[in-house]
């Protein structure tokens, strides 16, 4: 691959206005990449979000590489260690390091990576009030595992909300792993249709849910599979 440009100019300048929109503040977003094992989308990650962050000074991107040991206590510290073989590309927040994407969201997932952004920017996120009790509830520490595709257009309505879940509590990793992108990790939890969210509590997988359901039924199953 070269170092082209990955973002034509309209997009660009589309993109531009997105951002300058929707960031209210600045925002830091941790970037593990490993070229030794995952070269192409470590490239393609490392390009896409330099490109991006020459739009908006709000946006700032820290990368890291997989082999530095600095780079290894951040995937220890953080619990990032899901697939044996690859340790990048990984992105997630400096202030939400709960809120996780394995793999760079492309095509219907880069919609969500904007939608976040933007909560998170201003620190507001509006729920539906029996959404947010729900969520409340859950006080143990959990996995939010959502496998996508970037061409899948149902997986957002899964990857959107395990990430509005975890902005909203700190017990819950919203994961968003991006099936192409690391495909030891869909083998490991037999992912053959997508979205497909693994539910795990105290590294045992507690629940499976098959495709896309509402926002409402989606927490309470998290809710449910925690509960003693």
């Amino acid at each position: 691959m070269g170092d082209h440009s990955h973002l034509s100019k309209n997009e660009k300048e589309e993109l531009k206005r997105i951002l300058n929109e929707k960031l209210k503040n600045e925002i830091e977003i941790e970037v593990i990449l490993d070229y030794e094992n995952n070269f192409e989308f470590s490239h393609l990650t490392e390009h896409l979000c330099k490109e991006i962050s020459e739009l908006n000074d709000k946006l700032k991107f820290n990368f890291y590489d997989s082999k530095d040991k600095k780079t290894l206590e951040i995937i220890e510290k953080y619990n990032l260690k899901l697939d044996k073989k690859l340790n990048g590309p990984i992105l997630f927040y400096k202030k939400y390091p709960n809120i996780i994407h394995f793999g760079f969201p492309l095509g219907m997932e880069f919609p969500v990576f904007l939608e976040e952004i933007e909560f998170i920017s201003s620190q507001q996120l509006s729920i539906p009030l029996s959404l947010a009790k729900t969520i409340s509830k859950i006080n143990k520490e959990v996995d939010v595992l959502v496998f996508v595709t970037s061409s899948c257009p149902y997986c957002p309505y899964m990857s959107l909300p395990s990430h509005k879940f975890a902005f909203l509590n700190k017990k819950i990793r919203g994961i968003v792993v991006e099936a192409e992108q690391f495909p030891n990790l869909a083998d490991k939890f037999d992912v053959l249709a997508v979205p497909k969210t693994v539910i795990i509590h105290e590294n045992e997988i507690k629940d499976y849910i098959e495709g896309a359901i509402p926002e409402n039924q989606f927490a309470e199953t998290i809710l449910k599979s925690i509960e003693d």
